[in-house]
């Protein structure tokens, strides 16, 4: 009632991926189910709340791990006058409706969209639009003494085992980002740097073969190069192997040994700017104590790397401000994370959180 009748909605609701069998199969969740109904009651309680389309796989062999409950269950769910046909008319209309809105059932010779001539797509104007999204999308957590922005002319070690990523830095959901599906037309942050200040003044050295790696033998080879460098950028942070749907993290603090690899570079002396690569949150309690430079990246995307190397030597200010709250090690055990009650204290989010570990706020974001 309030989405289409307060609001005016005239779209149509779908659900995610999966979502209306998590209404009666809880098997993925590993918990009993909220609602204790079999398939047929599932799906008309979605139908009924409002839930037009159901986002499940139906074409056959289609390579996707979801069924489609809606087209499996409806007949009987009418059969046994849980819903109506009304009810089926009723999403019909909300998502049919919509495609003749947009004009889908008009002869193509009518429809701009298939008409978009091929030069269009990585037009330069594109191009440009989505840097400059690039550009404002990270964020400067801090710039003790004015470490940013470095000088081209620097000696700079590159490290960390983010470094050079090239995948990591499009995070996931994606299409065919190069050709044949691989990833060798990404440019990587250490790539990008090496454009800005030539290849011969760069040291790279990862340090950790990846974000999970606990072996420390690499780390004397990155400590070296930043003795011997004018400054050291070190990227950490986290990749599809710690987080991704699916798949939750038990910890929110930096896997592997990247804190220990921070703590080694910091005490060389050399002015340390450190970048962050992840998804999810990422406790950085030291690393936020101790450090003078940090960049949160986030996963920037095709031009993460190239959008890094302009921001951290000054071609560009165009940073951008926290969305969410970085909040400390402490904030898992400050209450339970399966109670969803937003203003439950200590609370959760902006506008809710009343304890003591927030180490930077919704809206922190500094520039040149």
């Amino acid at each position: 009632g309030r989405l289409r009748k307060k609001w005016g909605f005239k779209g149509y609701v779908s659900s995610d991926s999966g979502a209306i069998k998590d209404i009666y199969d809880s098997g993925a969740h590993g918990e009993s189910t909220t609602f204790h109904v079999n398939a047929t009651q599932g799906v008309a309680l979605a139908v009924k709340a409002g839930c037009d389309v159901d986002s499940g796989s139906w074409i056959k062999d289609q390579p996707w791990s979801t069924s489609s409950p809606y087209l499996e269950n409806m007949p009987a769910s009418i059969k046994e006058g849980l819903m109506t046909e009304k009810d089926v008319d009723a999403a019909m209309v909300n998502s049919l409706g919509l495609r003749f809105r947009l004009g889908l059932f008009d002869p193509i010779e009518k429809q701009p969209y298939w008409h978009i001539a091929p030069e269009v797509v990585r037009s330069p104007e594109h191009e440009a639009a989505a840097l400059d999204a690039t550009l404002q999308s990270m964020v400067l957590l801090k710039n003790k003494r004015n470490v940013l922005p470095l000088n081209k002319n620097s000696k700079v070690a590159v490290v960390g085992p983010l470094a050079d990523a090239k995948k990591v830095l499009i995070g996931n959901y994606y299409g065919e980002i190069c050709p044949n599906e691989t990833f060798g037309c990404v440019t990587s942050p250490l790539q990008a740097i090496e454009k800005v200040v030539g290849s011969a003044h760069v040291q790279y050295a990862a340090g950790l073969a990846d974000v999970s790696d606990n072996r420390t033998s690499g780390i004397p080879a990155a400590v070296s190069a930043a003795k011997s460098s004018d400054v050291t950028i070190l990227f950490i942070g986290l990749d599809t192997s710690i987080e991704r749907e699916g798949h939750d993290r038990h910890s929110i603090t930096l896997p592997g040994a990247q804190l220990q690899l921070a703590k080694e570079l910091q005490a060389t002396g050399t002015p340390l700017v450190v970048v962050l690569i992840n998804g999810g949150m990422v406790a950085i309690d030291w690393i936020s104590h101790n450090t003078d430079t940090i960049v949160e990246a986030f996963y920037p995307g095709f031009y993460g790397g190239t959008a890094l190397a302009r921001l951290l030597f000054g071609q560009e200010n165009r940073w951008g401000k926290l969305p969410v709250t970085i909040y400390g090690e402490s904030y898992t055990e400050e209450f339970d994370m399966l109670d969803f009650n937003m203003a439950k204290p200590p609370g959760r989010t902006y506008r809710y959180y009343t304890g003591g570990s927030t180490l930077f706020p919704f809206g922190t974001g500094l520039s040149y």
